[in-house]
């Protein structure tokens, strides 16, 4: 069983499959990027493969990747992100759009099959998500070396697809922790950036109070507008 300790309260409870986890959260922009290159060295010691979604700005959604050297990662069947050199590349989609992801990475240890649907939301006890990311996994082979499989699909911030509500056996994600499939001697690192544009978009509530203000304002001011112009008759004598 994997190590809980640096899981968020709201999941360090529940029982993992073996091979993968939640680390606590990264700093912002992906810091963790940083550690792909260090951790990748001569072959037996630590690696990291890494795919990243940044849905925290209005232009789009950039996905960054590094490693994924058993197969290129591929973006909705159409983009491949391929680096030669363990450097990080990225692709920026349309927000609004559900992003699918395929690759495979060499020498995760261990390599595991594994199905999960996280849900993230903005602060803990929040029922509304902001983002889901649907994360699966299978062992494979590519030449004889043993590889992990990884694919899923990431639903941002507006996409029609994000559900209004946390589904029934997700795993709930209020610090935006990152999901390693593997361990530090072989891992996979998944990390998504999200929450900030969460706290511009109104309660319906909220701007429904709003507009009942604004009329009410409007009608304010045209009355005060009749009463500025008004002209009392002239009396002739």
């Amino acid at each position: 069983m994997p190590h809980l300790k640096s899981m968020p309260p709201a999941v360090a409870s529940r029982t993992w499959p073996r091979g993968y986890r939640l680390l606590a959260k990264p700093p912002r922009r992906f810091a963790v990027l940083a550690l792909a290159g260090v951790l990748v060295t001569v072959a037996g010691t630590a690696r990291a493969d890494f795919i990243g979604f940044d849905d925290s700005n209005s232009g789009g959604i950039t996905v960054t990747t590094n490693g994924f050297y058993g197969s290129t990662l591929v973006l909705d069947n159409r983009i491949s992100l391929v680096n030669t050199n363990y450097t990080n590349v990225s692709s920026v989609l349309p927000k609004g759009t559900d992003i699918t992801f395929t690759g495979a990475a060499m020498f995760i240890v261990p390599p595991s099959n594994f199905s999960e649907t996280i849900v993230y939301v903005a602060s803990a006890g929040s029922a509304k998500p902001i983002a889901e990311l649907q994360l699966s996994g299978t062992t494979g082979t590519i030449k004889g070396v043993a590889v992990q499989n990884l694919f899923g699909t990431f639903i941002g911030f507006g996409d029609p697809n994000l559900p209004g509500t946390i589904p029934s056996g997700a795993i709930i994600n209020s610090t935006q922790a990152s999901f390693d499939v593997g361990s530090l001697a072989g891992r996979i690192v998944v990390a998504v950036e999200t929450q900030p544009q969460a706290a511009a978009v109104p309660e319906p509530a909220t701007l429904a109070g709003l507009l009942t203000g604004l009329v009410g304002l409007s009608m304010v001011s045209r009355r005060r507008a009749k009463s500025d112009s008004y002209q009392p008759p002239v009396v002739r004598s």
